[in-house]
């Protein structure tokens, strides 16, 4: 199965959190966003060096968010009421958090497991072979 057909597949299966890794990032953060276009998804993404960003303003970022911050940030999506729409959220290179084993980190990625309702698809993207 190619990439793009391994990521549609993640997007329809409506599960809420994917580790997506690959030798070749912007690859496969376009292949995301052709994605989520294609499911009419919102897209937000949170880089560890640069911060939040929106899919329209690309180019304008959030530097202020900590990495424990934007996964308070998707857990606050899931309450939000009158929001039907599917969203995705792609944190670029969580693989190196997920290597401290940092308490906070993982507890909320897992609430974020627990409580996605499939209103959002959260997708961890690191380098490739990484151990969960």
């Amino acid at each position: 199965m190619d990439a793009d057909s391994q990521i549609e597949s993640m997007f329809q299966s409506f599960c809420s959190l994917f580790y997506l890794g690959s030798p070749n990032h912007d690859l496969m953060v376009e292949k995301c966003l052709k994605a989520a276009s294609a499911f009419q998804m919102e897209v937000c993404g949170y880089n560890l060096s640069e911060g939040l960003w929106e899919r329209e303003r690309r180019r304008s970022r959030d530097r202020a968010v900590d990495p424990v911050e934007m996964l308070e940030k998707i857990l606050a999506a899931n309450r939000e009421e009158g929001v039907f729409k599917r969203r995705l959220f792609l944190l670029e290179h969580f693989d190196l958090l997920l290597e401290s084993r940092d308490a906070m980190i993982l507890t909320k990625l897992r609430l974020i497991q627990d409580r996605s309702v499939n209103q959002y698809t959260v997708v961890l993207l690191g380098s490739p072979f990484y151990p969960l």
